[in-house]
């Protein structure tokens, strides 16, 4: 019962394999989401290069239409004014022919704004598309959509092709990490509760302090298994501390440890507890 310290190295050794495993696991990962990622990153470069491409053309339209919708509304303005003048000077004809004019300007005023808010509203469209079509820039999110999805997303065939056998590495790769890492967390917790406990059941029979002592503590002095209780604070027992050899049950603990601290009886001359028999044998580790 105990620890068996052939058996700790043997979990130790089978822990940190695992963790190497793991490590090459997790290089070999980054490759293929790296990969990945470039594709993402050149697919979504290339849908926004063609949609600033196509803004930019529909930008400059855009202000050149909207130039001469406002040179056609001072133009209409200008006719509107003249006529209302010529109207109030009696020349009633002259001022039907400049009514008429300042609504031929207002027509094209009109059809450029409507051509304006036409452009606008492609602009609105193609900008919709990209958004709706790029791809995740996170791989983790990415690997969460399904074939279907990426199908949808992606139009070009030898684009999509490319993605595909990517997308599946990456899968694969982060699979293979994620059962080398759950692996290696289980014989790690393996490896702790061994250090810890050992094979006897009885090492987890006390967890709460008692009386003026802590619980009791199972660790390490450097390669030293030790079992130990230190007195609580505000109490007569604070500064000791009992300690034995070994990751121990409590009731082997009680029966034999040593006690380190200052004597506080006053039949005894020595200071130290350990000095007036307080030293059993029972901890033969460092600074002993």
């Amino acid at each position: 019962m105990g620890i068996d310290k052939k058996r700790l190295r043997k979990l130790k050794q089978e822990a940190d394999k695992a963790f190497n495993a793991k490590q090459q696991a997790y290089e070999i990962r980054k490759t293929a989401f790296d990969k990945l990622e470039t594709l993402v990153r050149d697919y979504n470069d290339e849908l926004w290069k063609n949609y600033k491409k196509y803004s930019q053309k529909n930008s400059a339209t855009i202000e050149s239409l909207r130039e001469k919708a406002d040179k056609e509304h001072k133009e209409m303005v200008k006719s509107f004014e003249k006529a209302h003048q010529e109207y109030e000077e009696g020349d009633r004809a002259l001022a039907k022919d400049l009514s008429y004019e300042g609504y031929d300007h207002q027509a094209r005023r009109d059809e450029l704004n409507q051509s304006v808010q036409r452009l606008c509203r492609e602009n609105s469209v193609k900008k919709a598309y990209v958004e709706k079509h790029e791809l995740p820039g996170k791989i983790s999110e990415l690997l969460k959509m399904n074939l279907e999805s990426l199908q949808e997303l992606i139009s070009q065939a030898d684009v999509l092709s490319r993605f595909i056998v990517a997308f599946k590495d990456a899968g694969l790769k982060d699979k293979e990490f994620r059962r080398l890492e759950a692996e290696h967390k289980e014989k790690q917790i393996i490896y702790q509760q061994y250090k810890q406990f050992g094979d006897d059941p009885a090492l987890n029979d006390v967890t709460e302090s008692s009386g003026n002592w802590e619980a009791p503590i199972r660790g390490w002095i450097d390669e030293h298994p030790v079992t130990l209780r230190v007195g609580k604070a505000g109490t007569t027992n604070e500064g000791d501390t009992l300690i034995a050899d070994g990751h121990i049950s409590r009731a082997q603990f009680d029966k034999k440890h040593n006690h380190y601290g200052k004597n506080r009886y006053p039949n005894v001359k020595e200071k130290r507890i350990e000095d007036a028999g307080g030293d059993r044998g029972a901890y033969t580790g460092p600074g002993r």
